[in-house]
């Protein structure tokens, strides 16, 4: 089954979300601003599929 976490995106359930998984690779010190940028990124994934043609 899959479910939207509504930051990650699409993920099966009892797996780590894409964030989750990323995470662990970055010191704390730099996760705010890799958080951030993450988030501005897959904001603009959303905007580049709703200005997409449907089916594409």
């Amino acid at each position: 089954m899959l479910r939207h976490d509504g930051l990650a995106g699409i993920h099966r359930r009892g797996f780590p979300s894409l964030w989750q998984n990323r995470e662990r690779a970055i010191t704390p010190a730099e996760r705010e601003a890799a958080r951030e940028a993450f988030e501005r990124t897959i904001r603009r994934f959303r905007e580049l599929a709703e200005e997409s043609p449907a089916g594409s």
